[in-house]
């Protein structure tokens, strides 16, 4: 009867992804398509070589891409090698990453979870300094009632309440404020995989014998 509910109040898209509603977004799903079937948290789904593989692949040819910021100077478009947006995206994101780490982790978040956030710090005239990913997990997005979006970022202990001005946020597909988490629409398929290995495992480690 609970699966009927919560497929039926998906339907209408409250608290789900694909539908609008104030408050905290959810970017799961309304109702599991296999009875049973348990999500996968990051760390396990990527003990799954097929995982893996697909997310380093992504991950890595994407972060070495080279990003740049142009501007425009008598009609023609070149290179603003000397503002500080280049800088930021091109060359030193934070003080900690290179771009490829950085773009690396924001990829990881975005490949598994669906929704790829980073802390924008800003300097004294307001302009971007450096950006810090934060771990999808750790991050909740939250409609308020004037249609504004707020970012709840847990860490250490402690809660930021961050505006959206001060996050960078890329979503997957998604009703546009929040991105579909990709592990939990494929539990199905990567419950199956992980119980698969799991029998295959146990079977071998008992000398083949079922």
């Amino acid at each position: 009867m609970n699966r009927y509910i919560t497929s039926f109040l998906g339907w209408f898209g409250w608290g789900r992804a694909l539908g609008e509603n104030t408050g905290k977004q959810q970017s799961g799903t309304s109702s599991a398509l296999i009875e049973g079937s348990v999500a996968l948290a990051p760390d396990s789904a990527m003990q799954l070589s097929t995982v893996w593989s697909c997310v380093w692949l992504l991950a890595n040819v994407i972060a070495s891409l080279p990003l740049f910021v142009y501007t425009s100077k008598n009609g023609k478009r070149e290179l603003a090698r000397d503002a500080l947006l280049y800088q930021l995206l091109h060359d030193s994101p934070n003080s900690r990453m290179t771009p490829v780490e950085f773009w690396v982790a924001m990829l990881l978040n975005l490949l598994l979870r669906g929704n790829a956030y980073a802390r924008i710090e800003r300097g004294t005239n307001n302009e971007a300094i450096a950006l810090w990913p934060m771990t999808a997990d750790q991050v909740e997005v939250h409609v308020l009632s004037d249609g504004s979006v707020v970012y709840r970022y847990a860490i250490g202990g402690n809660v930021a309440v961050l505006s959206s001005d001060s996050v960078l946020h890329i979503k997957d597909i998604g009703n546009g404020t929040i991105g579909l988490d990709r592990l939990d629409h494929m539990r199905a398929t990567t419950s199956e995989a992980a119980n698969s290995q799991t029998a295959a495992s146990s079977l071998f480690a008992n000398g083949g014998k079922p």
